[in-house]
C-alpha cells in the first residue's frame, strides 16, 4: 500500500527529493479530492497527507519509519492513466494501513442520509474507472466505510460490511505482506455484517 503521485513516463520531474533539502511541498493528483489534489509534505520525520473532499478537511501524518521505501510502478496499459509512472511510498505495515483507514474514515460528513448508501457508493466513486484496479476497490472501501462510520447510518450498517468486506478481499492481493491480514479484516466485517452491524 501507498501513496504518491503519477507523472508521465519519460517526463522530467520539477520535484527532486534531496535529503539536505527537506521539507518539501508538492502537489499531487488525487482524483477524489476536492480541487482534484492532494498536498504532501515530507520531512525527516514524518510524511503529512492533507485533502479535502466535499469540504471536509484531512490530514494524515505518518513517520517516515513506517515506510519501506520509494516505488514505481507503471500503470497497466488497460488503466485510465496508462502510460503513467508512479512514485509511491511503500508502507511498511499493513496492519496500521488498515488503522490509517478508519482514522480517515471516521471524519464527519454531511451527507443526504435519505438516499441508499449503495448509490451514494457509486456517486462518491463516479471518478474511478472500474477497471483500474485497486483503485477503484479502495476508492469504494474508503467510501462505504466512511457513511458506515456515520452515527445515522445504523438502518444501513450490514450492507455497507458487506461492501466493505467485498472490496477488502478483492484489495487483499495487492499487498505484499498483508494478504492474510487484510483477508482476515475483510471475514471480521462479514461477520458483523451477519450478526448485528456493529464493528469497531
Amino acid at each position: 500500500m501507498g501513496t504518491g503521485g503519477a507523472t508521465p513516463a519519460g517526463s522530467s520531474c520539477a520535484l527532486r527529493l534531496d535529503p539536505l533539502a527537506l521539507p518539501v511541498r508538492y502537489r499531487a493528483a488525487d482524483p477524489a479530492a476536492d480541487e482534484r489534489v492532494r498536498l504532501v509534505e515530507l520531512d525527516r520525520e514524518r510524511v503529512t497527507l492533507r485533502r479535502s473532499v466535499r469540504g471536509v478537511r484531512m490530514k494524515v501524518s505518518v513517520p517516515v519509519s513506517a515506510f519501506l521505501g520509494v516505488a514505481m510502478r507503471l500503470a497497466s496499459p488497460e488503466a485510465l492513466d496508462a502510460g503513467t509512472v508512479a512514485v509511491m511510498l511503500e508502507h511498511r505495515d499493513p496492519a496500521e494501513w488498515v488503522r490509517l483507514l478508519r482514522l480517515v474514515t471516521a471524519a464527519p460528513n454531511q451527507l443526504d442520509q435519505r438516499k441508499e448508501p449503495a448509490s451514494q457508493v457509486r456517486a462518491l466513486t463516479a471518478w474511478a474507472d472500474q477497471r483500474d484496479v485497486p483503485l477503484a476497490l479502495v476508492g469504494r472501501l474508503v467510501t462505504a466505510s466512511w457513511l458506515y462510520a456515520d452515527p445515522l447510518s445504523a438502518s444501513h450498517r450490514r450492507g455497507l460490511l458487506r461492501e466493505m468486506a467485498a472490496d477488502l478481499h478483492q484489495i487483499a492481493p495487492y499487498s505484499t505482506d498483508g494478504l492474510t491480514l487484510l483477508r482476515d479484516e475483510a471475514d471480521r466485517y462479514r461477520d458483523a455484517a451477519a450478526g448485528d452491524g456493529s464493528y469497531g
